[in-house]
């Protein structure tokens, strides 16, 4: 009688990068606002929730020392995601697949960080726009992984430890693969938003890619602005 053996394994995979929002400080920015740093509660990661918009109490991160002088504010934006395989291996076959990949948008506050005198309103849009867009690729990330899952693939090994292996990394790169393309798009996107904007400081090309972004969480579907 075959022997079937079944094996769930996890493994987490974290890649953070932050996106520096500044205003750069010149005529025709944002007039500063209060120049009284946030709290001073303990850090911590905040989830994207619709229900709850970034406040400046949140930039909790010491001001970066080395950071130029028109750089006012960083958000730093995670996007985090597991994932979960199962193995079966009998007598003469081996064979694996992804059984979930959950992601998740996140907002670290010790590394984010605001100069005091510049906690407007519209530079806290500017920062919300950066979580936002994590949240937009998050979910294309969740799109692209769901194709993998339940996908049976070949694994081997003399011992259950080598198709165990064999198949660690077999998952691995599958799931790293779609992760590696969405994370490009997503990282450059993030650099042209600052660039289309100059930091927030077009207050024109501002609106318009707040309602793409907008636009594209209620849709699933990201279109930038033309």
């Amino acid at each position: 009688m075959a022997r079937c053996q079944k094996l769930i394994q996890n493994d987490m995979r974290s890649l953070t990068l932050p996106f520096l929002g500044s205003v750069l400080i010149a005529a025709g920015c944002a007039s500063p606002g209060p120049t009284a740093r946030p709290g001073a509660t303990a850090a911590r990661d905040i989830s994207w929730d619709a229900r709850r918009p970034l406040a400046w109490s949140d930039f909790r991160g010491p001001v970066d020392g080395t950071a130029a002088a028109e750089r006012v504010a960083m958000t730093a934006a995670t996007l985090r995601w597991n994932y979960e395989y199962a193995l079966e291996r009998e007598a003469s076959s081996c064979r694996y697949w992804i059984e979930q990949v959950d992601s998740e948008a996140v907002f670290n506050q010790a590394d984010s960080w605001v100069r005091p005198g510049y906690l407007t309103e519209p530079i806290l849009r500017h920062e919300q726009g950066h979580f936002d867009l994590t949240e937009v690729f998050k979910r294309e990330l969740d799109s692209r992984t769901a194709d993998l899952v339940g996908a049976r693939a070949a694994c081997s090994g003399p011992t259950l430890d080598a198709a165990v292996a064999t198949a660690e990394r077999g998952a691995a790169e599958r799931v790293q693969s779609v992760f590696n393309a969405v994370w490009e798009t997503y990282a450059a996107t993030q650099a042209l938003y600052d660039r289309r904007t100059q930091h927030g400081t077009l207050a024109g090309e501002q609106a318009l890619w707040s309602e793409a972004i907008t636009a594209a969480l209620a849709s699933g579907r990201w279109q930038p602005p033309r």
